[in-house]
Order: C-alpha cells, then structure tokens, then sequence
C-alpha cells in the first residue's frame, strides 16, 4: 500500500480494511483457538500469535519507502468493553523492533487503541522512541486525524516494556494517561467524545507484544496492580 502522509497510514489502512483493498488482509475472524476474545482484522502477510494472555504481532518487514505492512486486533469479548465506557482500560506493550528496512519512522510502533467504534472513530496512544502521541480519529478533521496531544519526554526506547493505564469517562471525554506509573498527560476532549467503543492492538511495520490487558466499569472497582 503506498504510505498515505507518513502516520496517516492507520486510517487509510482501516479504511481500506473494509474494501478488502490492503496489504495482507483477513477478512474479520474470531480465532477462538489461538486469540479468544479477539478478532483479527488483518496481520499484513505477517503472523499474530496469542498465548496464556499474551498477543504478538509481527506484520511482514516492508522493504520499500512506498509500502507499509500493518496488523490490527480488535477486542470481541475478551475483556467486555463492547458496548460500554470503561473508567479504566491498561495494558503493558512491548515494542521489540521496527521491521523496516532502512530508516524507520517514529510512529512505526506498537499503537494502544482505545473508543474504537468503527474505523473512523477511536483514540490512540503511541509509545514513540523519540517521544509519545495521543491521537484521535476523527472524519470531522483534515485528513481525518486529530492530535489530542503530543510530548518529547519521556521517550520510550524500542525493545523495553512500558505498562499503559488511561483512566476517565469516555462520555465526558476526559482522560489521563499513566505510563510506567508516572502520568504524561490528561486530555479533555470536548468535540464529539467516544464514549463506546472497544481495545484494539495494532502494530504498524513492527514486531510488538501485548500483555496484561484489561478494563474495569465503575468508580467502585479498583484498577488491577501492575
């Protein structure tokens, strides 16, 4: 697929998920023996792998500036957040390597998805080696993106595990984002809040490993150690 503006890639890959149109496409499976509880959406002629809680991605390298290879999972029962707003979703993500051949991009990382309601709906979060993002797709934007928010510090250095906790109301679109139990950021979002929605996992032109992935529902509940 030819990159479309460099991190756009996610959106026009989701987009073209529907299409049957991308690079190593799956038509939307459940995979009871190998990922319960989630669908693979497509793994980039690459492999997804699920054991004892653990979820490996590994899309195909891409060899050329004009091609990426992406893999995507989206949460069907294995943690409930189907049609709900969760106060709590975390997870720990490990990005191993960026597979591709030459000079990778920052964003070529392990994205944390989260109000995932269709392909032009869902925030992520992305643990970059030169930083962190925050973005939000949103139709309603040029280019169909929106960047909630962005730093330079802390960054995150391939091939460390960093644990993801993002606690908040999806109605009232406010949420803060925890890293490694130190906060980044909180973000208000006013225009059009997710509210429903599920977890997604998707690694773009990298090996990445999630684990530990969970939600809780109620101020009641008490958020999981990590």
């Amino acid at each position: 697929m030819k990159r479309r503006g460099g991190r756009y890639q996610i959106i026009a890959t989701l987009l073209a998920a529907l299409v049957g149109c991308t690079i190593g496409i799956v038509v939307f499976r459940s995979v009871p023996d190998r990922c319960p509880g989630w669908g693979v959406v497509y793994d980039g002629y690459g492999r997804v792998t699920c054991e004892s809680g653990t979820i490996h991605l590994v899309p195909a390298p891409a060899t050329h500036d004009d091609e990426t290879h992406s893999a995507l999972l989206v949460e069907n029962g294995a943690i409930g957040t189907a049609n709900s707003d969760p106060r709590a979703i975390g997870a720990k993500v490990t990005t191993n390597k960026q597979l591709r051949q030459g000079d990778a991009n920052s964003w070529e990382v392990g994205w944390f998805v989260w109000g995932y309601e269709d392909p032009q709906h869902f925030y992520a979060l992305l643990l970059k080696p030169n930083g962190w993002e925050i973005t939000k797709r949103d139709p309603q934007y040029e280019g169909g993106q929106r960047f909630l928010a962005t730093g330079e510090d802390p960054s995150f250095k391939i091939g460390t595990t960093h644990t993801i906790v993002i606690t908040g109301n999806g109605k009232d679109g406010d949420f803060t984002v925890r890293v490694d139990g130190k906060k980044i950021t909180r973000i208000s979002d006013t225009e059009r809040p997710y509210s429903l929605g599920v977890v997604a996992l998707y690694a773009e032109d990298a090996d990445v490993t999630f684990s530990d992935i969970w939600a809780t529902y109620s101020t009641s509940e008490t958020a999981p150690e990590r």
